[in-house]
Formats: structure tokens, sequence, C-alpha cells
């Protein structure tokens, strides 16, 4: 007998399926993208029994030599960020392997999708700069100041709805400003320079 779970179990427990089921298909539709045409080259390799086997080298914007430093800065961070709260906590955190540190896994599918973001992020950045080249009109071709001006742009329009602050921050220092005292502060200044003499001396009270 199946035991039966009331509404408010069952919407949440049939949001988190549904989230895995999407989550399982995603991976499974990146994964075989690392062979769509788009993505790869194909050749056909012959045999040696005479038959023809296609072959697929992908197409990659990002060594798999970059991917790996990646991943082992990421996990340095993360085990950095976990003894770090350990210790907070004084509790005793436990080290990793130096032999064997973790390395995450990442796969074709995953990096498909960063190149294909960083390929799009390049593509914005040259787009603006051209943009500011045509909008100045003095050169045919595009500069080095064009295209810092396009990224920072480019960086501006992506990055800067999801950052909690401005990704570059200008610090300028201020200048002197010489002010004219109040009245009031003229009376305060004149009052405490005046009050010693008012006072007199000791001598001049009770006598000699």
């Amino acid at each position: 007998m199946v035991a039966k779970t009331d509404a408010v179990r069952r919407s949440p427990a049939s949001i988190l399926s549904n989230s895995k089921n999407a989550r399982r298909h995603f991976d499974k539709l990146w994964n075989a993208a690392s062979k769509a045409p788009i993505f790869c080259k194909t050749s056909l390799k012959t045999l040696p029994d005479g038959k023809t086997k296609k072959q697929y080298k992908t197409s990659r914007l990002v060594s798999s030599h970059a991917y790996k430093i990646a991943q082992s800065g990421a996990a340095l961070h993360a085990a950095r960020l976990a003894s770090r709260d350990c210790a907070i906590l004084r509790i005793e955190a436990e080290s990793e392997s130096s032999r064997a540190p973790w390395m995450p896994s990442l796969s074709t599918g995953a990096r498909i999708v960063l190149e294909q973001f960083l390929a799009a992020l390049a593509q914005e950045a040259a787009f603006k700069a051209d943009a500011f080249r045509q909008g100045c009109r003095n050169t045919k071709r595009i500069s080095g100041k064009h295209m810092r001006l396009g990224w920072e742009a480019t960086k501006e329009s992506v990055f800067a709805s999801s950052s909690m602050i401005p990704s570059t921050v200008i610090a300028l220092p201020m200048g002197k400003t010489s002010r004219k005292p109040t009245l009031t502060q003229r009376q305060s200044k004149e009052a405490a320079a005046a009050e010693p003499a008012d006072k007199g001396n000791i001598e001049d009270v009770y006598g000699d």
C-alpha cells in the first residue's frame, strides 16, 4: 500500500521533481552538443577493414589546461572558505591530501556553455568598440582605447545588475575649501579670547 501525501507536501515535491528532471535533461542536451556540427569538425576515417567511421573534433575556444587551472583554483578557494568557517566556530578542520587534492570535474557540455558565453561576451565588446570608433570618426581601425571602452560598456551592461557593488570605483581627492566663520562662531571665539582677562588675577580678588 502506497502512503498518500497531503497537498501541502505534494506541491514542493512536484517542484523539486520537475527541477531534477529538467537539470538531468539539460545535462544530456549539452553533453550531446559536443558532436553537433556547429561545435565540431567531422571527418571520415577509413578503418583497416575498409569501413569508414566518423570522427568528431570539438572546436575549442579555451584550452583544457586553462580549465584545469580554473577548477583547481575554485577547489582551493572553497577549501579555504570552509577552513575559515571552522576556525571562526573553533572547530578543527580536516586538511585535504597534499598528494591528491580535490579536482572538480567539468563536463564537455559545461565547457561548451562557458565557451559560448565568452564568445558572445567578446562579440558584444567588439561591437561596442566599433560603435565608439564610428562616434570618434578619426580612424578606420579599432584601437586599444576603443576596445577598452567597449569592454567597460559591456561589463556594465552584463554584470552591473548582478553585482552588489560597482565593478570600478574611482576615488578622487577632495580639495580644501575655506569657509568664512559665521557670526555665532566669531562671537564664541571672541568670548573665549576675552574670558581670561575678565577673571583677572587671584591677587586682585583676594588682595595681597
